[in-house]
């Protein structure tokens, strides 16, 4: 966090956009402003949109929990505050799936029965999650042969301590993972289908095209005709 902290380029004042054309390698030309405009600005913009209807106002939660925000939520008129986990873009539904299955709020890797482990950007030795339970787990693993990847833009200490470092593009993890699981389910057909079939909700999100429209041709029949099939 030091480096984080004395960065030449840290944010250290209010920026506004003056570009009005958005996309892929247009530049927003940031401009500075004082904090008497930036609160200008946002007041300004949520008097209006509860002058025309408070509901419009939706409020996504991070670190700073639900609490809040729900409070002002209620004071400004709008029952649109988004809760889950600590946000809905920072282990929202990890976090809560992890609670619901081991009572903990995040799901940490079970390097002791792995061979291959694949980071996405955790920073699992020096992040928020990087317990000392769980950097003994790396050490102990890496000696016992567990190779780790790390896919991450950034170059940190946990790209730095991994058997090898993938610099993805910001943006591309998504279509990356696709891939990998592409190649998994569709090449090397590595997968527990028992187990998917029986236990997981797999079989419908896999439907294959020919059998939607099947669902289709039943959709206007009823709910036992489709059983039924």
């Amino acid at each position: 966090m030091i480096s984080q902290l004395y960065s030449p380029y840290r944010v250290k004042y209010p920026v506004k956009r003056t570009n009005p054309e958005r996309g892929r390698g247009v530049d927003p030309k940031w401009v500075e402003i004082s904090w008497e405009e930036a609160f200008n600005t946002v007041a300004q913009k949520l008097r209006e949109v509860r002058a025309d209807d408070p509901r419009k106002l939706m409020m996504i939660p991070g670190h700073i929990g639900t609490n809040l925000l729900s409070n002002f939520g209620s004071a400004f008129g709008t029952p649109n505050v988004v809760s889950a986990g600590t946000g809905t873009f920072c282990g929202g539904g990890g976090s809560t799936i992890s609670s619901w299955l081991v009572g903990e709020g995040h799901g940490y890797p079970d390097i002791a029965r792995s061979k291959y482990v694949i980071s996405f950007g955790a920073q699992s030795i020096q992040g928020s999650k990087g317990t000392p339970k769980q950097l003994h787990d790396y050490i102990d693993g890496r000696d016992q042969g567990v190779r780790i990847v790390n896919v991450s833009p950034m170059v940190t200490a946990s790209t730095a301590k991994s058997d090898e470092w993938v610099p993805l593009r910001p943006g591309t993890v998504i279509p990356f993972c696709l891939t990998i699981a592409h190649v998994l389910v569709n090449e090397l057909h590595t997968y527990d289908a028992p187990f998917l079939k029986g236990k997981t909700n797999a079989p419908y999100l896999i439907w294959p095209r020919r059998q939607v429209r099947s669902r289709r041709h039943y959709a206007g029949r009823g709910q036992g005709a489709w059983q039924g099939r």
